[in-house]
């Protein structure tokens, strides 16, 4: 006998009505979308119903849309969604909920009790409703609820899982004002956290002799935010499902870092899993000292941001099917000493992203090094793109080169399709600029110091592509690299800016390796390294007309002036003078004065003043 799963509403299926459901129990039903409710383009009233133990892949009680919605005394638990919304799915809804209980359902992705899309709900304060103990069976986002573009929302409860929400229970967290009675886990633990081959998830977390055993586990205890800035630390080994139970890919959480271990390499594996590391929405973070491989399936994405920008440092990404890492959606990472090797492709950034890549790798990739695409603006500074298969591309977007070595197996290295442009300078180029494969209505801007010679790597070792002695790039970078941002160390930690020639000039390398260069650090003396605290980046688009983006990077909470300036210093206009947060900014200049006046064609510098010092000045160019 053949089983027949319906499309829509496996219990109930209504549209375009005014539909009420009273006294009633919808239990083990099963439908593509809604396994027990399925409602559309109408208004919706349910009384005094249990909604249990039911299946779909969005909405396994409920899936409404474009609909006004009323619960009242309704008990929605054990459901199952393989997507999202375990509990409840709403998309263009406007719903009022008065002692509705949501509890013990789940979903694979997203919002395992509750997934909203452009909705409205609106929590009665009397008779409060509860949420909790939701859950989703890889770490997505909101194991309680989940919204995508809503409105600020009040969520007035009388029980929810934990007593201070952070975006593990309910994504994104800052759009969410919550009223909570009582908890059935308690509060969250504000401090670092330790996480362990050895360790036990039930033990507190809170100090290396007493730590859990999985990422995922310590995400669910840790509390942080603006103000509590907390990491996670990991011991040496590899956390892999088969080792510690851990599950991929590990959605991350926002003011949350990750920190690996300085006595050994940690590694999470990836169990040929979708992904290892994802982020969305989080702008806070720092993810420091781990490596990352195996992850094989056909999507698979080593390290993947959406509307995201953290710090990333000494990761190593290798053995993934896709995209050793990408970046989308207004994602602006700064990647420091990043090396991204075998992967199928090797980075990727697309739609309003503007990674900067800096003392990083990019090598035996088996497709592309780099791709850039639709309105992105990755900036790559003193990066080694070599023993790639395919040309990077670049696609209605554009890339910048400083101090970079290119050296790969196409007769291209960049191809620049249409409407796209690149802007290379002191980097050393097979092919020279033959190389760079310009299409219609593309852009190379081949700017000074540039070679096309053979780079003289090493060839072997642990650093087959560190520079050997007689190589051309020693020394031969930008002699100025002030606005580069770089740190003081290259790609193992030595000493970035360095005389390797003995000529008596200090010039810095191009490549991620500086020739001869001493350690910047002792490592056996357990120093970290820190981190810029203030981080410029150059405006995009650029040339621009009639507006342009300037982004900035704080590692403190700092008072805050960026201002713009005409050749001649004087004064323009002022984009920003107050107390800004830790965390990435952007302003968008419209080309206008303080008057409101558009200015002239020409170059303008604008001037990063933070806490009074001024930290960084860059140029900008404006066309008409």
């Amino acid at each position: 006998m053949q089983i027949i799963i319906p499309i829509l509403g496996g219990g109930i299926y209504a549209i375009s009505s005014n539909s009420s459901i009273n006294n009633s129990i919808i239990e083990y039903n099963t439908a593509n979308y809604g396994g027990g409710i399925y409602f559309s383009n109408g208004n919706l009233e349910i009384y005094n119903t249990s909604i249990y133990e039911n299946f779909s892949e969005k909405g396994a009680g409920l899936l409404c849309n474009n609909s006004n919605i009323e619960l009242e005394d309704v008990y929605i638990c054990n459901n199952s969604a393989s997507d999202s919304g375990g509990a409840i799915y709403l998309q263009n809804c406007n719903s009022n909920f008065n002692n509705v209980s949501i509890n013990n359902n789940s979903s694979n992705q997203f919002g395992g009790g509750i997934y909203c899309v452009e909705s409205i709900i609106n929590f009665e304060n009397e008779n409060r409703c509860s949420i909790y103990d939701n859950e989703i069976d890889f770490r997505g986002y909101g194991k309680d609820i989940f919204a995508v573009e809503c409105e600020s929302m009040d969520v007035i409860l009388d029980t929810f899982t934990v007593t201070t929400p952070t975006d593990y229970f309910a994504s994104p967290i800052s759009i969410f004002n919550f009223d909570i009675l009582n908890s059935t886990q308690g509060a969250l633990v504000n401090s670092d956290l330790f996480v362990s081959l050895i360790g036990d998830d039930t033990n507190s977390g809170t100090s290396v002799e007493d730590p859990l055993q999985t990422i995922n586990c310590a995400l669910s205890k840790i509390y942080a935010d603006s103000l509590n800035q907390n990491t996670i630390h990991l011991s040496s080994g590899i956390f892999s499902y088969e080792n510690t139970g851990e599950i991929f890919p590990i959605e991350w959480s926002d003011f949350v870092n990750l920190e690996g271990s300085e006595e050994g390499t940690s590694v999470l594996h990836g169990n040929e899993q979708e992904g290892v590391l994802v982020f969305n929405g989080v702008s806070n973070s720092v993810i420091n000292n781990i490596s990352i491989s195996n992850s094989y399936p056909e999507y698979a994405v080593g390290i993947s941001m959406n509307y995201s920008s953290p710090v990333i440092c000494n990761i190593t990404v290798t053995g993934i099917s896709r995209y050793g890492i990408s970046c989308q959606n207004s994602s602006n990472p700064i990647l420091y000493n990043v090396s991204i090797d075998g992967n199928l492709y090797g980075f990727g950034c697309s739609y309003s992203s503007n990674p900067i890549i800096i003392n990083s790798l990019i090598s035996n990739n088996s497709s592309i090094a780099f791709y850039s695409g639709y309105d992105s603006n990755p900036t790559f500074i003193n990066t080694t793109i070599v023993n790639n298969i395919l040309p990077s591309y670049i696609r209605e977007s554009s890339a910048n080169l400083f101090n970079c070595i290119l050296s790969n197996e196409h007769i291209y290295e960049i191809d620049v399709f249409q409407n796209s442009s690149v802007t290379i300078a002191y980097s050393n180029i097979q092919g020279g600029i033959d190389a760079v494969h310009a299409w219609v209505n593309s852009i190379v801007y081949w700017e000074e110091g540039n070679i096309d010679e053979d780079p003289l790597f090493v060839g072997a070792g642990e650093h087959p592509f560190a520079l050997s002695g007689l190589s051309p790039c020693i020394d031969t970078g930008t002699p100025d690299t002030t606005g580069l941002n770089l740190p003081p160390w290259d790609i193992i930690s030595n000493e970035r800016i360095w005389d390797g020639n003995e000529d008596g000039i200090t010039v810095i390398d191009m490549g991620c390796y500086e020739f001869g260069a001493p350690p910047y650090v002792d490592l056996d003396d357990n120093v970290i390294v820190q981190l810029p605290k203030v981080l410029l980046r150059q405006n995009y688009p650029n040339p621009f007309n009639p507006s342009t983006t300037i982004s900035f990077l704080l590692q403190n909470n700092s008072n805050v002036e960026l201002t713009i300036y005409n050749i001649k210093g004087q004064k323009v206009k002022q984009l920003v003078s107050d107390l800004r947060t830790a965390g990435q900014h952007s302003v968008i200049w419209n080309g206008k004065d303080d008057s409101g006046k558009p200015v002239s064609s020409g170059v303008y510098f604008y001037k990063l003043n933070v806490n009074n010092n001024i930290e960084a000045v860059k140029k900008c160019l404006l066309l008409k």
